[in-house]
Parts: structure tokens; C-alpha cells; sequence
């Protein structure tokens, strides 16, 4: 893939994920997990061809070229996927409380999940 080639690939990959990614309107957090998921995977392919050439423009002296649009979304990924991994945490934490019964908990259990 050529560099022009990888630079509409990047913005083809930004538009969809404006378009379609975890941050749309009206999507439930269950969806917009899922969706962070898919493109959390299709950045990875990204960022690593960019790495890839990053390292050959380095080691011929020739100027980075710059993707602010691949930047962004790596910094919006990183966000929402501390956001969405204490959603999910939060959850997870809520249903295993259903489970339990008041009297299988004792006041220090109380207090160590509570801190």
C-alpha cells in the first residue's frame, strides 16, 4: 500500500467511524462496546502500517508524515475504552451483588469492596 493509499485509507477509516463508531447517538452502552471493540481492532492494522512507515522515513531522513485524524481516534479509543471498561465493571459489579444475600456479607467485606 502507498503512502496516498494509506493516507484516504485513514480517512475513509475516520469517516466511518464518525459515522458508525461507539460515540453515535442513541446506541446503548452494550452496543457502543461492541463497536469500540471493532475499531480498536481496525486501528491496531492502522497504527501498526503507520509504525511501519514512521520507521522507514526515519531511517532514510525523509519528514514523518503527520495523520491527525489517526491521532485523534487513538486518543478517543484510549478514553472510551477506560470509560466503557468501568461501565462494564460497574455492571459486572452490580450483578454480582444481586447474587448475594445481606446476611453472606459481613461488615469487612462490606468495607473492602466499597474502597
Amino acid at each position: 500500500m502507498s503512502i496516498k493509499q494509506f493516507i484516504q485509507d485513514v480517512t475513509d477509516f475516520r469517516k466511518d467511524y464518525e459515522l458508525n463508531g461507539p460515540m453515535v447517538d442513541n446506541i446503548s452502552p452494550k452496543e457502543a462496546t461492541e463497536r469500540l471493540r471493532r475499531f480498536e481492532d481496525e486501528f491496531s492494522v492502522k497504527h501498526k502500517f503507520y509504525l511501519i512507515n514512521k520507521s522507514g522515513e526515519d531511517l532514510f531522513g525523509l519528514q514523518n508524515v503527520k495523520y491527525p485524524e489517526l491521532e485523534k481516534t487513538e486518543a478517543e479509543l484510549k478514553n472510551l475504552k477506560k470509560l466503557y471498561g468501568l461501565y462494564t465493571e460497574v455492571i459486572d459489579s452490580i450483578a454480582q451483588w444481586k447474587e448475594r444475600t445481606w446476611a453472606d456479607i459481613n461488615a469487612n467485606q462490606l468495607n473492602e469492596i466499597l474502597e
